[in-house]
């Protein structure tokens, strides 16, 4: 088995709250959150940590475009607006560790 930290190097980890916008009916909107030391290029896992049953129809992506920005990218497949409550996010990133990427 191996370790999570040896996978991955400089984890750092965030917890933000978002209000996300309204997101149309077969639409995207992306939403970026600034944040310090965002310097992984892969976000290891992200969940939120407060009730986000308002996401629930909402296809989510997470990803580190840019040093000090998490962006999330959200996709409504329904045919109505959907716009999500305020949520608390905790948001893990990390860069794979170059050493094991050929072993993995």
């Amino acid at each position: 088995m191996r370790r999570f930290d040896t996978v991955f190097q400089n984890i750092q980890v965030f917890e933000t709250t978002i209000d996300f916008p309204s997101v149309p009916s077969n639409g995207s909107v992306f939403f970026d959150v600034a944040v310090t030391a965002a310097q992984g290029t892969e976000v290891i896992s992200f969940a939120p940590i407060t009730d986000a049953t308002s996401l629930d129809d909402l296809v989510i992506q997470v990803f580190v475009p840019v040093t000090n920005v998490i962006r999330f990218t959200l996709f409504n497949p329904t045919a109505g607006a959907i716009d999500p409550a305020s949520i608390d996010w905790r948001v893990v990133t990390g860069i794979a560790n170059s050493e094991l990427a050929v072993v993995v």
